[in-house]
């Protein structure tokens, strides 16, 4: 099988080691790198041993010809553009933030990858990991009933210091990233209550379209790559279903039968693959190869965005935000 040609744009220390350890050892052609940072993007093509390097995005798409751009940190505003400019060129994309936190801007580019015949994939590994596909696996056969409640606890890693339009001081990246897995395992969010403490840090509670009740309580981390996360799910039977650091999971029902998952970390260990972010690379590669809309598209973490921006409005309004019609748009 032909490897897809991969090449990647952005703060290359900014954004997380793990997705240039996946993408130098999964099989792909990496094939360039660009950063508007002459020293960093050599920098950065000479540790990965990337084929080429360039300083300007359309130069890039033009000499290397991807088939997959993968938009790392940066500006938000720049994010946009790049990706447009992906499919223009004829390359799907995956973000490894949200592109915008607009919504009809949101919606244009689903409809722009769509009618370009690409994709636009959220890079979201905390969906891939092992850990997590059993989770997602033991919820969908039933073990745990109805789901009652849902509690995530999250610190997650920063580049940089919290810049937002919305509201100065809340991390809206830390609020998408909590929000969904909440999204992701019980579905959308219904109506949300947020407040911001220091530095970012974000407290909310919510409740659920399908009845569930729910709590997040997330903080970024600047300059900590570790991230650390534990998500509780109790349901009708009695069951309770632990997912700590996206790598080890364990389900007790009702009736006292466990179930688990436990990350392999002994010399050898994959660490890229034990928090999803191969699983993720597999995704997209195989979404490529087959023409097919991958998993955490647009259109399947849209509701994750609703969640976020009503969260926003609840923190800066300070009381309530319920969240109305299929379209998600946040009630005043």
């Amino acid at each position: 099988m032909k490897p897809v040609r991969v090449a990647f744009v952005g703060n290359a220390l900014a954004t997380s080691p793990m997705w240039f350890e996946v993408l130098r050892g999964c099989g792909v052609r990496f094939e360039a790198v660009c950063d508007d940072d002459p020293e960093r993007v050599a920098q950065t093509a000479e540790r990965y041993a990337v084929r080429w390097s360039f300083g300007h995005l359309g130069e890039m798409l033009a000499e290397a010809e991807p088939e997959l751009l993968i938009v790392g940190a940066g500006h938000a505003d720049q994010r946009v553009h790049r990706v447009r400019e992906a499919l223009r060129r004829g390359a799907s994309v995956v973000v490894t933030s949200p592109p915008t936190r607009d919504l009809r801007g949101w919606d244009r580019l689903a409809l722009g990858a769509k009618r370009a015949g690409k994709f636009i994939m959220l890079g979201l590994p905390h969906r891939f990991s092992p850990a997590a596909e059993l989770a997602a696996r033991v919820l969908a056969r039933g073990v745990l009933g109805e789901p009652l409640s849902i509690t995530i606890t999250l610190r997650r890693w920063q580049a940089a210091p919290v810049a937002s339009g919305d509201q100065p001081g809340l991390d809206l990246d830390t609020a998408f990233d909590a929000l969904d897995r909440v999204c992701h395992f019980l579905g959308s969010v219904r109506w949300v209550a947020a407040s911001r403490g220091r530095d970012g840090a974000i407290s909310a509670a919510l409740r659920l379209t399908g009845g569930a009740i729910g709590s997040v309580s997330a903080q970024p981390a600047p300059g900590i790559w570790a991230a650390a996360s534990r998500l509780e799910m109790m349901g009708s039977t009695g069951g309770l279903l632990e997912l700590v650091d996206d790598c080890q999971m364990r389900c007790v029902t009702g009736d006292g039968r466990v179930e688990q998952y436990v990350a392999g970390w002994v010399a050898g260990a994959r660490p890229s693959y034990e928090l999803g972010y191969e699983g993720l690379l597999a995704e997209a590669l195989s979404a490529v190869r087959t023409a097919r809309s991958p998993a955490a598209g647009l259109h399947e973490v849209r509701d994750s965005l609703v969640a976020t921006r009503a969260l926003t409005a609840s923190a800066a309004k300070g009381r309530g935000v319920w969240i109305r019609s299929s379209k998600g748009s946040a009630a005043p």
